[in-house]
């Protein structure tokens, strides 16, 4: 007699990764979560933000799959290489937030310097997405931290426990 098992039951693979060398910028930091997201091999959900409950419970989920794998060293790169104001913006978009309202949460006023410094870099690198990914200048646009963002902010709670 054959017993199956279920696929969620199967051993997982370690995770490796090279930390010695990850460029510890936004760019650097995007690319490692890139490779631990592809070597956790979850159901990765996309980009855009049609049901933000489904995707903040999709991103939550294998956050904590990815995180109870890596941690210490990566928490310390990200603190060093990431500015604190796009760390904030990050844990003010667990819900989606207006540009306005966000620049001001995160203590800027509402100008183009402002958001391309802070917030298109978080796009731009699949920190953030849009919720009208198709409009980006609606004056509806909302923005909702991604699985990457979501990584980001898990690291840096287990760098400061």
């Amino acid at each position: 007699m054959e017993l199956f098992i279920h696929p969620e039951f199967a051993p997982k693979t370690p995770l490796l990764v090279d930390l010695d060398s990850v460029q510890w910028d936004i760019k650097g930091i995007t690319k490692l979560l890139g490779q631990l997201i592809l070597s956790a091999d979850g159901d990765i959900a996309g980009d855009i933000a049609e049901d933000e409950g489904k995707v903040a419970l999709d991103f939550d989920n294998q956050a904590v799959d990815i995180i109870s794998a890596l941690a210490g060293d990566i928490a310390v790169g990200i603190a060093v290489g990431v500015p604190e104001k796009m760390i904030k913006a990050l844990s003010i978009t667990s819900t989606p937030v207006e540009r306005k309202e966000l620049l001001k949460e995160i203590g800027l006023v509402n100008k183009v310097k402002n958001f391309n410094t802070y917030i298109a870099p978080l796009v731009a690198n699949h920190w953030l997405a849009m919720t009208i990914p198709h409009k980006p200048t609606s004056p509806h646009q909302k923005y909702l931290t991604t699985l990457n963002g979501r990584l980001v902010l898990e690291f840096l709670k287990r760098h400061t426990k």
